[in-house]
C-alpha cells in the first residue's frame, strides 16, 4: 500500500491530538479517535482502499480487546449469584433488542410491499442485539473503573458477545436458506452458529494452556511480553485462516476471534499463580496505538458512508 508510514503516522498523531482536546472537555478519547479518523477521510488520506488495506488493525486490535476482557472476567466480585442475574440481564436486553428491531422493521417493509420481508427482518434484529465491546472497554480502562460494577459490565459485554454471534450467524443461515433453500439445509441453520461458538471456546481453551506453562515458570511475567502478544497474533491469525477456509468450502461456520481471545484471557487469568504479575502495564501501552488506529478507521469508514 502507497503511503502506509504517513497514514498510520496521521492516524496516530491526529487520534492523540483529538483524544488530547476532547478529554479536557471530559469526553472520552474513543470519540477523538474517530473523528480524527473522520478528518483523514474527508483529507483524502484514508481513503477506501488504504482502509481495506489496514483491515488486520481491525482482527489484531479486537483479539488484544478481547484478551483483555478475558483478564476482566476473571474477578471475585462475579459470584455464582450475579452471573445469573448478569445472565438473565443479557438475554432479556439481547431478545429484546432482537425482537423490537425486527418486529418495526417486518411491519415496514411489509408496508411497502418488500418481497420476502420476514428473513430481512431477522437479519436486522440480529444486528441490533450487537454492542459495541472494543468502545465500552476503551472508555472504561481510559478511566480506570474497578470494582463490581466494572466486572459486571465486563461480563456483560463478553456474554452479549456470545449473544450476537450466535443470533447473526443464525439469522444469516436462515435468510440464506429462505433465500435459496437448496443451498443449506434446515439442520445447518440450527448448528452452524453453534459450532462456531464452541470452536472459538475450543481453540481459545487450547492457546490458554499452551501459553501457561511459560507464565507459570517465568517470575518476570514482562519478559513475556513478546510472547504474550504473539499468542493473541496467533490466535486471531489462526481464527482468520480456519475462517477463510470454511467460507471457501461453503459452510457458515464463523469462529469468533474476539471471543476466543476472551476465553483465552480468562483462562491465563484465572489460572496464573496468584502471586505472578496480572496483566503487565505495558501490555496495555502496546495495545493503545492499535486500539486507536482501530477507531480511527471506523471513523474514517463513517465519513464515506456519509460523503
Amino acid at each position: 500500500m502507497d503511503f502506509f508510514l504517513l497514514i498510520i503516522g496521521a492516524a496516530l498523531v491526529l487520534a492523540y491530538i483529538g483524544a488530547f482536546i476532547l478529554k479536557k472537555l471530559g469526553i472520552p478519547q474513543t470519540l477523538g479517535f474517530m473523528l480524527a479518523g473522520i478528518v483523514l477521510a474527508l483529507a483524502g488520506i484514508l481513503t477506501e482502499q488504504s482502509i481495506h488495506d489496514l483491515q488486520f488493525f481491525v482482527a489484531l486490535a479486537l483479539g488484544l480487546i478481547g484478551y483483555n476482557i478475558g483478564h476482566e472476567l476473571s474477578n471475585p466480585n462475579l459470584t455464582r449469584g450475579r452471573i445469573r442475574r448478569l445472565l438473565i440481564i443479557v438475554f432479556i436486553e439481547a431478545t429484546a433488542a432482537f425482537a423490537l428491531v425486527a418486529f418495526l422493521t417486518f411491519m415496514l417493509l411489509s408496508s411497502v410491499g418488500f418481497p420476502q420481508a420476514f428473513p430481512t427482518a431477522i437479519l436486522f434484529g440480529a444486528v441490533a442485539s450487537a454492542t459495541a465491546p472494543a468502545a465500552t472497554a476503551d472508555v472504561v480502562w481510559e478511566c480506570e473503573c474497578e470494582g463490581p460494577v466494572t466486572s459486571s459490565l465486563m461480563f456483560v459485554l463478553a456474554a452479549d458477545d456470545i449473544a450476537a454471534v450466535i443470533l447473526t450467524n443464525s439469522a444469516i443461515a436462515f435468510a440464506l436458506w429462505v433465500y435459496v433453500p437448496d443451498s443449506l439445509a434446515f439442520t445447518s441453520v440450527l448448528f452452524q452458529p453453534v459450532i462456531g461458538i464452541f470452536g472459538s471456546v475450543i481453540l481459545g481453551i487450547v492457546f490458554g494452556l499452551i501459553f501457561l506453562y511459560p507464565v507459570n515458570t517465568e517470575n518476570d511475567r514482562g519478559k513475556l511480553l513478546e510472547l504474550e502478544i504473539g499468542m493473541v497474533i496467533l490466535l486471531i491469525g489462526f481464527i482468520e485462516t480456519i475462517n477463510l477456509y470454511l467460507e471457501s468450502q461453503g459452510f457458515l461456520i464463523h469462529i469468533s476471534d474476539i471471543f476466543a481471545a476472551m476465553v483465552f484471557g480468562y483462562l491465563v487469568r484465572s489460572r496464573i499463580s496468584h502471586d505472578k504479575e496480572q496483566v503487565p502495564e505495558l501490555l496495555e501501552r502496546v495495545m493503545a496505538p492499535i486500539v486507536m488506529i482501530f477507531f480511527v478507521m471506523v471513523g474514517g469508514r463513517m465519513a464515506q458512508l456519509l460523503t
